[in-house]
């Protein structure tokens, strides 16, 4: 696979995972019954439905935050195609640690 296939499938799946975990924050702080019920299936008490919400309303904020993103491994700084072993930027991931 290519960087930029690799690259892409990256954003897609984050993508769906920001989508997902805004849409449960959604479905907890606004306290719908189907949030409720699928709380009580499991086994926690549905009063805690807006406690977890803005728990989860928390790490979401975190996921989506660019500045707190972790940095790519290593073995993917070697693969950068715009940038050679003596030069120090990359322009993609920017400058290689």
């Amino acid at each position: 696979m290519t960087n930029r296939k690799i690259i892409i499938i990256g954003t897609v799946l984050a993508g769906l995972t920001a989508l997902f975990l805004g849409f449960d924050v959604v479905m907890k702080l606004v306290d719908i019954a189907p949030a409720r019920d699928g709380m009580a299936n499991v086994g926690f008490s549905t009063d805690l439905a807006r406690i977890l919400g803005a728990v989860v309303l928390a790490c979401f904020a975190l996921y989506v935050d660019v500045r707190k993103a972790v940095p790519a491994p290593a073995t993917s700084r070697l693969t950068c195609a715009s940038a050679t072993r003596r030069s120090s930027t990359c322009s993609h991931r920017g400058t290689w640690a």
